[in-house]
């Protein structure tokens, strides 16, 4: 019999992921290849976003429940009244998904994020074996949400291991290794627009260009990566830094206009760009750099450059490892580079040391290139689909 399994998306951005974000866009993932290989019936409760109203309405097997709540952008975060604003209206969310959730009579609730202690409520209505945490991101068990869920799913051995360390409770503990559409980021697809952007930025053919995807905030090392790239003086590379301070805002924060600060002719940054828009972005690079300093649960954007067919060159950031291997990336040590300045400087030599290897030798970029592309195909979305319908009907017995 098919499950019906409500997702309870964060109360930031929505799905479809027209406005970005890693959970948004695995979940748009997880929808779409459920049109094509119907597994399961999916509920969504998301924040409301007029284009992803729009998208969602292709939809056969999955409904979406939009809640439209008042909304000051410009307020939040920025200051006291602003944080309250923030905390005041995502508490107003939760408990509207509750009040949605309890009408669905769904045969799972899953917690995709957010505010994890107000999915207790749920426990008035769903067993244990009934509601789910869906973990994204490093994420110790903590008071007040500790318990809540009797089963949870990683995003990778990693986000696993460290729940299990940390939670006081007996629980079902599923690793679920994140995936991507491959064929999304077919290089062979995108040649027009390789051409195309490395036209617009100034890039030659025979230049190494190195990408950067994802937020302009301290913990994901933009700062590190400019550094290591002026400290090489190649003129041959170059470095795109494709994305936002804050999602899809272009904000120019203090850590943005730091790196601005230091920017050469070498490096562009583009701001925000739409993840539909990225595999264009990808396809135009020779290298991708993923120097997070933090440590991150399962880099998307990993896989999306394997898939690209491009060299990878990271930190040694907590799942990150996880989804790449020795032939297809280049793993550089970052140690206590997000919290300690003299660490940050090696860090940043050690980058450089990696990227002046690639950037000297073409023929180990295309060798590793290739062994990315296949090697990526084996985290798709079908195999998702797969594992992740499977939990429930395991959790069940």
């Amino acid at each position: 019999m098919m499950k019906t399994i409500l997702l309870i998306i964060p109360d930031y951005l929505p799905v479809p992921d027209t406005l970005g974000g890693a959970i948004e866009g695995l979940v748009t993932n997880i929808v779409e290849e459920n049109e094509k290989n119907h597994r399961a019936d999916f509920v969504i409760i998301s924040p409301y976003e007029k284009e992803a109203v729009i998208k969602a309405e292709k939809y056969k097997f999955t409904r979406i429940k939009y809640l439209k709540l008042p909304r000051n952008h410009q307020l939040q975060e920025k200051n006291v009244l602003g944080k309250i604003w923030r905390a005041l209206s995502g508490r107003i969310y939760y408990l509207c998904a509750f009040l949605s959730g309890v009408r669905i009579h769904a045969d799972a609730v899953v917690a995709e994020g957010g505010l994890y202690r107000w999915f207790g409520l749920f426990k008035m209505c769903y067993t244990d074996k009934q509601l789910f945490l869906h973990i994204h991101r490093e994420l110790p068990a903590g008071p007040g949400f500790d318990g809540v869920f009797g089963n949870i799913i990683g995003v990778s051995d990693f986000v696993c291991e460290r729940w299990r360390e940390t939670s006081r409770y007996q629980q079902n503990i599923y690793s679920v290794k994140n995936a991507i559409q491959p064929d999304k980021f077919c290089r062979l697809e995108h040649l027009t627009d390789r051409r195309r952007i490395r036209e617009i930025y100034g890039i030659r053919e025979e230049d190494c260009l190195l990408l950067f995807c994802g937020r302009i905030i301290p913990i994901k090392g933009v700062l590190e990566l400019v550094r290591a790239v002026n400290q090489l003086h190649m003129e041959n590379i170059k470095l795109l830094i494709v994305g936002g301070a804050d999602f899809s805002s272009n904000a120019q924060t203090d850590y943005v206009k730091q790196i601005r600060e230091e920017l050469t002719g070498q490096i562009v940054m583009t701001g925000y760009v739409p993840h539909d828009q990225t595999a264009g972005y990808y396809a135009a690079a020779d290298v991708f750099i993923q120097p997070s300093v933090c440590e991150e649960a399962a880099p998307l954007v990993l896989l999306e450059a394997q898939a690209s067919g491009l060299p990878v060159i990271m930190s040694d950031s907590g799942g990150g490892p996880e989804f790449v291997t020795d032939k297809t990336a280049i793993v550089v040590k970052k140690k206590n580079a997000g919290s300690d300045p003299d660490e940050a400087i090696r860090f940043s030599a050690r980058l450089a040391e990696a990227i002046g290897f690639l950037a000297s030798h073409p023929e180990k970029r295309q060798q590793m290139g290739e062994e990315a592309q296949d090697y990526a195909r084996k985290f798709n979305m079908e195999r998702y689909l797969e594992e992740f319908v499977n939990i429930f009907e395991e959790a069940e017995e």
